[in-house]
């Protein structure tokens, strides 16, 4: 797990991605803007962390090495009392269709490759 953080970061997002330059690029985007961001490269470790820190924000990968996204989601909506902003993000088309399919909650869907720009002014900036 890589920690990154910023001095004044009010809030905690975890960012579910295995891909290591992909994460590095977004979570040094979204320090800017103010977020303490938690980088995990698998499912495991994505649970590990929403029950470790409950973020209010979950940027996930669905295609994960290990507990894939989707259980990670499954799972994230099972917590009682807990719905954070979770952005699903894969390389594969219809995460909205199957989200739905699975009646899961989710957020938002972007399709890689992402424009990290747009990503980082969807999550916004902390409260």
């Amino acid at each position: 797990m890589q920690n990154y953080s910023s001095d004044s970061a009010p809030n905690v997002l975890l960012y579910a991605e295995d891909n290591v330059s992909e994460r590095q690029i977004l979570s040094h985007r979204l320090i800017d803007e103010g977020w303490t961001v938690i980088g995990v490269e698998d499912g495991d470790r994505t649970i590990a962390e929403v029950e470790r820190h409950r973020p209010p924000v979950i940027v996930l990968d669905i295609d994960l090495p290990g507990f894939d996204g989707w259980r990670a989601l499954h799972y994230i909506n099972s917590i009682p009392r807990y719905r954070p902003r979770v952005i699903a993000l894969s390389a594969f088309g219809f995460l909205e269709y199957e989200a739905r399919r699975q009646g899961l909650a989710c957020e938002a869907f972007f399709a890689k490759p992402i424009n990290y720009q747009t990503l980082a002014d969807f999550v916004g900036y902390p409260l």
